[in-house]
């Protein structure tokens, strides 16, 4: 690792930073596996912060492993520099001045961004899975899945998808290795501009279930950040619904009769997401997840809803928090167990 001065000034501090930056929800992952706040995947990041650098890694190896500074970096799309430069006002440090924990020479890492070949590549990646998807038809294989799920929406949105055989790779031991094709739900992920920032992928079988893999939910590598980024299913009007998962987001829009909708994929992104100048009503659907027993706090769903809240007031919007009934559950599980509802729907 490269232990320039910043990282040996923060050293010992992520607990504290991870939370200056609005990342605190990785504190939750430091004994158990969570989701990942750079790739979305739901259980496959852990935070260590081994030796004190903030360390995490990811079974989505594009991720990570890697430290503090590169997590922030990631996660709220600044540059190596920007990060620097707000640790060192939050700790009160100036980086470049002589003290007792920092030499004179600032040293900055090798890879600080993106280089153009690696964005134009992983762009690329994407505009090929995409282009190669085709529009969802009830009789398909994520038709069938979303059925299964109670879902019987006329029309799927657009941001949504059948790619009819992607391939199936998984990190083994530090080597890909292909474990079969299968039919795959992609849908986009776009940020606050309205970019194509990652796809999201759930592997089937053509008879509507999740593929046998270790992991038939996963995204790309992104293309950019993706902090305040969302699959944005339903164009927003002055109200706005938003939901961790897919299938979440699609039952809320069930329940509701059709309000609009947005699937933050995880629960740190949703409390980065950004919302259309619009949206004076957010209605936020929580996933019950349970609480922490070492320190009591409210999981990780519960959590991220009331600081998507607090952002959203903060503006001068009006926002409402739900919650299921029962721990462990999404608004999905909801929707399965209302038949009337569906059949009415």
């Amino acid at each position: 690792m490269n232990k320039s001065p910043i990282r040996e000034i923060a050293r010992g501090h992520w607990e504290k930073l991870l939370g200056h930056f609005g990342l605190a929800a990785c504190l939750d992952y430091r004994r158990k596996e969570g989701p990942c706040p750079i790739c979305g995947g739901r259980t496959r990041f852990r935070f260590t912060d081994r030796d004190g650098y903030g360390n995490y890694y990811c079974n989505n190896s594009d991720c990570g492993p890697n430290d503090g500074i590169n997590l922030v970096m990631a996660c709220r799309g600044m540059t190596f520099v920007e990060v620097a430069k707000e640790i060192e006002q939050y700790l009160g440090i100036a980086v470049g001045k002589p003290t007792a924990h920092a030499p004179v020479k600032y040293v900055a890492p090798a890879k600080e961004a993106l280089s153009r070949e690696q964005i134009e590549r992983r762009c690329k990646r994407l505009q090929d899975i995409w282009q190669a998807a085709k529009p969802i038809v009830k009789n398909d294989a994520a038709g069938r899945y979303l059925l299964r799920r109670g879902l019987t929406i006329d029309r799927y949105p657009d941001v949504m998808r059948l790619h009819p055989a992607l391939d199936y790779w998984d990190d083994q031991a530090g080597v890909a290795v292909k474990l079969g094709t299968y039919p795959c739900l992609v849908s986009l992920v776009q940020d606050a501009k309205g970019r194509s920032v990652n796809l999201h992928r759930t592997y089937l079988t053509q008879d509507g279930t999740k593929a046998p893999v270790p992991c038939a939910k996963k995204t790309l590598t992104p293309v950019m950040p993706m902090a305040g980024a969302a699959i944005r299913l339903f164009e927003a009007t002055d109200k706005l619904a938003v939901a961790e998962g897919i299938e979440t987001a699609l039952a809320v829009h069930q329940l509701t009769k059709g309000m609009p909708t947005w699937a933050t994929v995880s629960a740190p992104l949703m409390k980065s997401v950004e919302w259309p100048e619009t949206v004076k009503t957010l209605l936020i659907f929580g996933d019950r997840d349970e609480d922490n027993p070492e320190t009591g706090k409210a999981g990780a769903g519960q959590t991220a809803a009331q600081e998507l809240a607090k952002r959203f007031s903060a503006r001068g919007g009006t926002a409402k928090i739900y919650l299921p009934d029962s721990v462990d559950e999404d608004f999905a599980d909801v929707w399965l167990r209302q038949p009337r509802l569906r059949a009415a729907a």
